[in-house]
């Protein structure tokens, strides 16, 4: 439809006419913005009749919603005329107006309270036109998110329009039932553009430590802070639409079986990874407290055994079970924050202090292996053996969980006491620290070793980028930990993430090594490197359906309550094991 051209409304006296002008506010034909009402209420959803919805690229979305904001420059598509004319400015205060100096025009934008005052304000006249450019919008962009390296002002920009057009979009993840197909299809849609808007916030995020009002040290940045709201049902001053993405935790709507081992690389899954990487928003006490699903589900998941869903998978188990960390996650969220005390540790939880419940990253997320805290905080869960065969055998039902209360841990990064040298080479059959064996490959079928090798050396960690680590935990069952980490390459295009392999050892009760406690980790490092997610089994066992294990969970934290050691004991007590078939020595 071609634009509207504006009427002019006065004359100049003993003059010619005024010139007209068109401020650049299209709308695109694409996507024009409907009403439809859903559970009573009335809410904004993008329709976009005339694409295909499989194959919208970025750059699409970045210009759909970048259009909805003057002075942005961007590919001329056709537009729609606008609701109303902005009638021209006359008379001796409209003449000083006009005459007001850009950078003045730009001042008095800043004020303004919204996107809408201002795209109305680059209406008034040609010199309000002019003003309200790129640079009007990076100042709101600084204003309202974290700042991006290397980013031009058009960039900024575009991004600002991106998020602040998209946050007033109604999107629903745990879609509605017996709900209008066509309205169905467009939240669908609405969800792609979600997703890419907090994919983006979370990659640029880039929060710091502050003190708050009572001296405490607390995590803050904007774009983790405008996440924050968007997930708040009630939140003051709200402006855009809320999402029950952490809410909707494996309610999404998919394909997959119970059966299926779900990658980053299958369809659909980044929203698994955007709500993994929102771990510490979803088991903050303060929010995401309304309900927790599929608790029965859950649990049958996290007890399956390593060999029916391994955590790492592919070539160099580069790939992330992402869905099995997602029930891991779901499954503590039960155990933490279930409504009237249902959960296990939901006192224990309740009662931490606010600096010792799970805490956001800090900082910008990074590739690469990087060294973890010295604290943390956790617990790990396990099932009466009869239980865990009944279970796993599938009888049906829910079974009692238990857990030996919360654990401290304290992680020592020193490779002139413990490194590579130190690391026992059957260890390696045990926690299958080498991601690339030598004898062959299995990521979902057989191939040859050399062809793939040489395929694949890229992604694979070189030595040096593993970092060793030994350490203790305290509570119930105290123990010597040994572990191993190396990085895992971004899942869909979110970096941060990697693996840690673990040896446990609890002593007997003289301290001594206990052949029958000896139990391996392995877990996912979350990006930010504030929560690992992960399962445990028996060290001398095996890895089927017979191995006894279960999920675990740690979080960082910022000073070890209650466990004070140095570590020296660990290494002391690592010298004492003798045991040839797991030390080969």
């Amino acid at each position: 439809m071609p634009s509207a051209k504006r009427k002019r409304t006065s004359k100049k006296q003993g003059g010619p006419p005024e010139k007209k002008y068109k401020p650049f506010f299209p709308v695109t034909r694409s996507a024009p913005v409907r009403k439809a009402k859903s559970r009573g209420c009335s809410r904004n959803i993008v329709y976009d009749e005339d694409s295909d919805s499989s194959s919208s690229s970025d750059e699409s979305v970045v210009f759909l919603y970048s259009s909805f904001l003057p002075g942005l420059a961007v590919p001329a598509k056709p537009t729609v005329k606008l609701a109303e004319e902005v009638p021209a400015i006359d008379g001796p205060a409209g003449v000083l107006f006009k005459l007001l100096p850009i950078e003045l025009h730009q001042k008095i934008s800043s004020y303004l309270p919204d996107d809408r005052h201002v795209s109305i304000y680059s209406r008034v006249c040609h010199k309000t036109c002019i003003a309200i450019s790129t640079s009007v919008w990076r100042e709101r962009f600084v204003k309202e998110f974290d700042m991006v390296e290397g980013a031009t002002v058009d960039d900024l920009a575009k991004k600002y329009a991106f998020r602040s057009k998209m946050s007033k979009t109604w999107c629903l993840f745990d879609l509605p039932k017996h709900q209008d197909k066509r309205i169905i299809n467009c939240i669908k849609q609405n969800q792609k553009w979600w997703l890419e808007m907090l994919k983006g916030l979370i990659i640029d995020s880039n929060a710091t430590k502050v003190q708050d009002e009572n001296g405490r040290q607390i995590v803050q940045g904007k774009n983790l802070e405008y996440i924050r709201k968007l997930l708040s049902r009630d939140p003051p001053g709200r402006d855009y639409e809320y999402t029950d993405i952490l809410e909707a935790v494996l309610n999404t709507e998919n394909n997959w079986n119970m059966e299926s081992l779900v990658t980053a690389r299958s369809e659909g899954s980044l929203v698994l990874i955007i709500q993994l990487c929102l771990t510490s928003l979803s088991l903050d006490p303060q929010s995401c407290n309304t309900k927790v699903s599929h608790f029965d589900l859950s649990q049958a998941e996290v007890y399956t055994c390593p060999n029916d869903q391994p955590i790492f998978m592919g070539a160099g188990k580069q790939d992330l079970n992402v869905r099995w960390l997602l029930h891991v996650v779901n499954f503590f969220k039960f155990h933490f924050k279930a409504a009237k005390g249902e959960g296990i540790l939901s006192h224990a939880y309740r009662d931490l202090a606010p600096e010792e419940v799970p805490q956001p990253w800090i900082g910008k997320l990074k590739e690469g292996t990087q060294q973890l805290g010295s604290h943390w905080k956790g617990a790990y869960a396990y099932l009466d053996p009869e239980d865990l065969k009944s279970l796993r055998d599938k009888d049906g039902g829910v079974y009692t969980d238990e857990m030996d209360g919360l654990q401290n841990l304290t992680f020592f990064f020193d490779e002139t006491k413990f490194s590579k040298g130190d690391w026992p080479a059957p260890w390696d059959g045990i926690v299958q620290i080498n991601p690339l064996p030598e004898s062959e490959i299995y990521d979902g079928r057989r191939r040859s070793t050399r062809a793939y090798r040489a395929n694949i050396i890229e992604e694979i960690p070189i030595e040096e980028d593993v970092k060793h680590f030994y350490g203790t935990s305290d509570g119930l069952n105290a123990a010597h930990m040994y572990g191993r980490l190396h990085a895992v390459p971004p899942q869909q295009g979110i970096p941060g993430f990697q693996r840690v392999s673990i040896m446990n050892f609890h002593p007997d009760e003289h301290g001594h090594y206990n052949p029958e406690d000896v139990w391996a980790y392995e877990g996912c490092v979350l990006p930010g490197n504030r929560v690992i997610v992960g399962r445990w089994w028996n060290a001398k066992g095996s890895t089927d359906r017979e191995s006894q294990g279960g999920p675990f969970i740690w979080w960082n934290v910022e000073n070890g309550a209650g466990n004070s050691t140095d570590g020296k004991d660990t290494l002391e007590f690592l010298n004492s094991v003798f045991d040839y078939a797991l030390m080969g020595h």
